[in-house]
């Protein structure tokens, strides 16, 4: 519960800090996300260029990489097939999937399905798919599932 309020409370921290406070770079940002557009046929960028959507057969996945503050990298599939996630080993070859097609080299793939093949992980509040992975020594590596609207989202968030 303590990291839920911790995260949540970093997050809001995040929120608050205009894009001229940035310490890294955002024009660089953008300009990878132009780059990495290229290699995914009809996808498109949202969020002032920040968050670039690839559409996917089942929904769409939306890859944010980088920061203002703190770097990171966010990955999610956002969809409406709800029945397909609810085993948890499912949800988990989701999650690998994601971090092996879009994550660009920053996730370590043998790392990351040690951690899911072990269980190495955190999950403060049970049935709820959320999942705190002991990736970093210090940092946040979140595996999530929730509900967004009509969507239910999949995916990781890390920085550090």
């Amino acid at each position: 519960m303590y990291k839920s309020l911790v995260f949540l409370m970093l997050l809001v921290i995040g929120q608050v800090v205009q894009a001229d406070e940035c310490i890294l770079d955002q024009a660089t940002r953008v300009s990878n996300n132009l780059e990495l557009q290229k290699k995914y046929p009809g996808s498109y960028l949202i969020e002032k260029n920040f968050i670039l959507v690839v559409p996917v057969e089942n929904g769409e996945v939306h890859i944010n990489i980088g920061g203002c503050t703190h770097y990171g990298i966010t990955i999610e599939l956002w969809t409406k097939n709800v029945d397909r996630y609810i085993n948890e080993e499912v949800f988990m070859d989701q999650i690998l999937h994601l971090a092996q097609t879009y994550s660009q080299g920053k996730v370590d793939q043998a790392k990351l399905k040690k951690l899911i093949f072990e269980k190495n992980w955190m999950q403060p509040e049970p049935p709820r798919r959320i999942y705190f992975f002991n990736y970093y020594e210090t940092g946040t590596f979140e595996v999530y599932k929730r509900k967004e609207g009509q969507h239910i989202l999949i995916g990781f968030s890390a920085y550090s």
